[in-house]
């Protein structure tokens, strides 16, 4: 069987409880913008304006306007992009490591095939699970968008947001599929990922609570763009895309350098 359809066949269902969940996670978010949705009542901005700012970095609503659909849908789309994050991670460490795990890598290393291509092949699968997960993200919100607020349009703002969704997923995706084929033991690599994931989160807090720790930025994937400065400035800064597409190449080096000589675990 073609290993790239096989692998496209064994993950869809992964891909379904997923969607479940954005659905979720958006159908109940939008849900609550209607209390803000038209309101002129000035008590609520100033009941936000007094909530301490450790709550708001920790919710993803520091330096956002929540009483407007792009700055309300900017605080969700955080939790979607920390969803996405660990959907790539688990995905990127595991289509590799299954194989060793499962004890199926030497039926499928004796055929006459080379090992960077049975890499490519589950790069690609995994890749297009990315995008669909991002494509289906896109869609639900949409179509929630359109019903609670027909009248708005953010599209342009929602271009940026996925725009950016898409690369940090594909960095994720690929360094943890690059880290599971660096290591011995790759069934670690998804463990190693969560765990870098997590203090990205923790250094965005920080940076929204601190001045002056501009600095950090470039080393925290969850700040390279940050939804209030992609709605303020409606761009997708270079620097940022650039380490973005860094993180990708870096772990694409890590997999196709180092798993084609290292010995598996069958």
């Amino acid at each position: 069987m073609n290993l790239f359809l096989h692998e496209m066949k064994m993950y869809w269902k992964s891909l379904l409880f997923w969607s479940i969940g954005i659905v979720a996670m958006v159908g109940g978010g939008m849900g609550k913008f209607t209390a803000l949705y038209g309101a002129t009542d000035s008590s609520i901005t100033g009941v936000l304006d007094k909530l301490p700012k450790a709550f708001l970095a920790m919710f993803g609503m520091a330096n956002l306007e929540v009483t407007s659909l792009s700055g309300f849908y900017g605080m969700l789309h955080f939790y979607l992009v920390i969803m996405g994050a660990v959907y790539a991670i688990i995905l990127g460490a595991g289509i590799l490591a299954k194989e060793e795990r499962d004890k199926t890598a030497e039926f499928l290393m004796v055929k006459p095939v080379t090992r960077s291509w049975v890499l490519g092949q589950k790069l690609l699968a995994g890749i297009i699970y990315v995008l669909a997960f991002v494509i289906i993200d896109y869609i639900v919100s949409v179509l929630f968008i359109a019903k609670i607020a027909p009248n708005e349009n953010i599209s342009a703002e929602l271009g940026l947001m996925f725009g950016s969704m898409t690369l940090l997923m594909l960095a994720f995706y690929c360094f943890s599929f690059g880290l599971s084929g660096l290591m011995k033991d790759n069934r670690r690599a998804s463990m190693i990922m969560i765990s870098m994931m997590g203090i990205s989160y923790i250094g965005a807090v920080m940076m929204d609570l601190f001045e002056g720790s501009g600095w950090a930025r470039p080393f925290i994937l969850f700040k390279y763009f940050p939804n209030d400065l992609l709605i303020k400035n409606m761009e997708l800064e270079p620097l940022y895309l650039g380490l973005s597409l860094l993180w990708i190449g870096v772990g694409l080096a890590m997999a196709f350098i180092r798993f084609p000589r290292r010995d598996l675990h069958i």
